[in-house]
C-alpha cells in the first residue's frame, strides 16, 4: 500500500480504513504491555504513518486504561439536567403539588421557593389551583356517559371548609361529578343528581356514607331504584376505630 506523505491521527474526524479501530487497539496494547525500544517507530512504519502519530495513539492507550482503571466516586453517577423554569414548569408544580402532594397553599410557595428559587403568592397559587379545576369541570362535563347501568359511589369532600360533590363509578374510578359548593342539602344533591340523568348516566345503585343531605338528595330525586342505596363501610370503620381510640 502506497500512501502519499503521513497520517495525522490527531487531525478530529480523520478516518484510515486499513487501519481499523480493532487493530489499533491490538496492537497499542501489545506495545503498552512490551514498550521495547524502536516498537512505536516499527508501528509507525508497518502503517505508513508518522511517528508522532504512532506515538500519539500509544500515549491515547495508556491514558484510557489509566482512566478505566482510576477509583470512580462512590454511589451513582451524577447526571446533569437543564430545567427550563417558565410560567408552564410553575403552573405544573403547583398543581402537582395540591393533587399529588396533597400540599397547602402555604406549602406549595415553600417549596417553589425551595426548588425553584421562585416565589409565588399564595393568592397567585389558587388562582392557578382554581384555573385548573376550571379546565377539569370542562373537560368532565364533555364526557360521554356510559351506556350501561352503573353502581355508584357518591360522598362530600371538603375543601377550605367548602363542600366539593363528587360521584364517581364504583369499579374504574371514573368521575361523573366533581362540582363545588357553598354549602349543601338535599336540594343541592338533587338538582346534581338530576342534571347527571338528564345527560343520560343510568345508574343501578349507590353507595354512600347515609349523610342526611345526600339521602334527601337521591330520595327526592329518584335517582336510584328503591333499596339500591346503600351504606359504605369506610366510615363505618372509620367512626369505629375512633371509638376504640377513645376507649
Amino acid at each position: 500500500m502506497t500512501v502519499a506523505g503521513p497520517v495525522d491521527f490527531g487531525k478530529a474526524g480523520l478516518q484510515v480504513p486499513e487501519f481499523p479501530v480493532d487493530q489499533r487497539t491490538r496492537e497499542v496494547a501489545e506495545i503498552i504491555a512490551d514498550p521495547r525500544r524502536g516498537r512505536v517507530t516499527e508501528l509507525a512504519r508497518r502503517h505508513h504513518i508518522s511517528r508522532q502519530s504512532a506515538s500519539l495513539l500509544v500515549n491515547r492507550g495508556r491514558q484510557a486504561l489509566r482512566a478505566s482503571f482510576a477509583p470512580k466516586a462512590a454511589g451513582r453517577p451524577a447526571r446533569s439536567h437543564a430545567l427550563v423554569v417558565d410560567k408552564e414548569r410553575i403552573q405544573t408544580a403547583v398543581v402537582s403539588l395540591a393533587l399529588d402532594a396533597h400540599a397547602s397553599n402555604a406549602g406549595t410557595q415553600a417549596c417553589l421557593e425551595t426548588m425553584f428559587d421562585h416565589h409565588l403568592s399564595t393568592g397567585a397559587i389558587s388562582g392557578i389551583l382554581k384555573d385548573a379545576a376550571g379546565r377539569a369541570q370542562r373537560v368532565l362535563d364533555r364526557l360521554p356517559m356510559p351506556a350501561n347501568p352503573q353502581h355508584l359511589v357518591a360522598d362530600e369532600i371538603y375543601d377550605r371548609d367548602q363542600p366539593i360533590l363528587t360521584v364517581l363509578d364504583d369499579e374504574t374510578l371514573a368521575m361523573f361529578l366533581m362540582a363545588r359548593e357553598p354549602s349543601v342539602d338535599g336540594t343541592t344533591w338533587g338538582v346534581h343528581l338530576l342534571d347527571l340523568m338528564d345527560r343520560g348516566l343510568d345508574c343501578s345503585g349507590i353507595t354512600t356514607d347515609q349523610g342526611a343531605a345526600m339521602r334527601a338528595g337521591i330520595a327526592e330525586s329518584g335517582f336510584v331504584p328503591a333499596g339500591a342505596h346503600g351504606t359504605d363501610v369506610f366510615h363505618v370503620l372509620r367512626d369505629l376505630g375512633r371509638g376504640v381510640r377513645g376507649l
